[in-house]
């Protein structure tokens, strides 16, 4: 066991290490049929590693176990309605959550830094990929037979489960590193270029409100605005403005009450490029099965129910596959943040991770991946803030 020790200290102590064995877990679906070996060998020496070093220090976080009961419980309804999902495809992405969370409770112990430089390296490089394709393919790509799950590489920006957290381990590698504020801003801009160039509504208005949060922070040291970030960062306020977002969408139906806004402003149709049908068409299955959902569908059989693979909002996907019990799940995960954040939203990293955590769920109000593995990242590392947020604190200058 001592042996063990030594070799999870060592493993997850290097950034590089950390790097190739988050990368696996974050494959862009378009490499899923021309690299499909390649990754499936990589994952399992990945979590042949993640399981070592588990074994090495056999501790589970409360965010990972609520995790888990959510894709417990997923299948268990699945199974018991019937849906037609997969199971044995549902229980490798389950060992794939389970083990990247694992993951991340491993490196917060063993050591923070490599985490976040090592999430900075592998999503960094993804996203400048993605920002090569988009300038080269700013349509898109054409793929044939065509692929839905290929949100990446040029084609849509279902890569905002990437960028977002990629914005925050990137605010709090520079931050550790002493970047100055334009070097920073520079470096956002890069990363956030191709959401603009393809411009999709909900990620544009989901990393606008993190640069804005972002920016409004690098005026603390020279502007009065800077003594207001602790009430600004609030992710209590933040939760609120979700909730209230859901209800105007789903419950009011209010999208035609901002039609300048999203017409003008956004350049899309009132009806959110058809979000709003799929919403009054998804909104009396979940009231068929309120309890515990109806479970997982694959995607053929979510397009002949419903005209679209998903939900397009996460509360609403929740509420779908799990009913009131999972949705229960999902907020008593989003609930163990608040503690971490609000006591760190005065430092700069806790207020960038609660900033991120923010922007991540705007933009999940038109999506509705629940639980993308990128995301899982960038929850548990806002969880385990006060241990990170230190860590990453630059030293104070001699």
């Amino acid at each position: 066991m001592e042996r063990l020790n030594k070799f999870r200290v060592w493993l997850l102590g290097s950034p590089l290490a950390v790097m190739l064995l988050f990368a696996p877990f974050f494959r862009p679906g378009i490499l899923n049929d021309l690299f499909d070996w390649i990754y499936i060998c990589w994952k399992g020496v990945a979590m042949i590693c993640i399981a070592a070093c588990f074994l090495a220090r056999p501790k589970l976080s409360a965010l990972t176990v609520l995790l888990g009961a959510y894709q417990v419980l997923l299948a268990v309804m699945t199974v018991i309605r019937g849906s037609g999902a997969d199971l044995s495809e549902w229980m490798f992405d389950t060992v794939s959550i389970a083990a990247l969370c694992v993951l991340v409770d491993e490196c917060v112990e063993a050591d923070p830094k490599a985490l976040v430089k090592g999430l900075f390296g592998c999503l960094g490089i993804l996203i400048l990929i993605n920002l090569a394709t988009v300038l080269a393919w700013p349509g898109g790509m054409d793929l044939d037979p065509p692929q839905v799950d290929c949100y990446f590489m040029g084609r849509d920006n279902g890569n905002l489960s990437f960028i977002i957290p990629l914005l925050a381990v990137a605010a709090l590698y520079g931050w550790n590193r002493r970047w100055r504020w334009y070097t920073l801003l520079a470096v956002m801009a890069v990363f956030c270029a191709s959401v603009y160039i393809t411009w999709s509504a909900a990620g544009v208005l989901a990393v606008s409100a993190f640069l804005a949060l972002f920016a409004l922070d690098l005026l603390e040291e020279n502007d009065p605005l800077g003594r207001y970030r602790g009430r600004v960062c609030n992710i209590g306020v933040y939760y609120c403005a979700i909730a209230a977002m859901f209800l105007l969408l789903i419950v009011f139906k209010a999208p035609a009450r901002f039609s300048f806004l999203i017409e003008n402003v956004l350049h899309k149709n009132v009806m959110l490029s058809g979000r709003t049908v799929l919403w009054e068409k998804v909104t009396p299955l979940v009231a068929e099965h309120l309890i515990f959902g109806n479970g997982a569908y694959e995607w053929n059989d979510m397009i002949m129910l419903v005209g679209e693979i998903n939900c397009h909002n996460v509360l609403l996907q929740c509420l779908f596959d799990t009913g009131l019990v999972g949705l229960g799940l999902f907020m008593a995960a989003l609930a163990l943040l608040v503690k971490p954040l609000m006591r760190t939203r005065k430092s700069f990293g806790g207020y960038a991770l609660a900033a991120a955590v923010f922007a991540t769920l705007l933009d999940l109000q038109a999506e509705s991946l629940v639980y993308p593995l990128p995301h899982y990242a960038l929850y548990l590392i806002a969880y385990y803030a006060e241990k990170v947020v230190p860590a990453l604190s630059p030293a104070p200058k001699k």
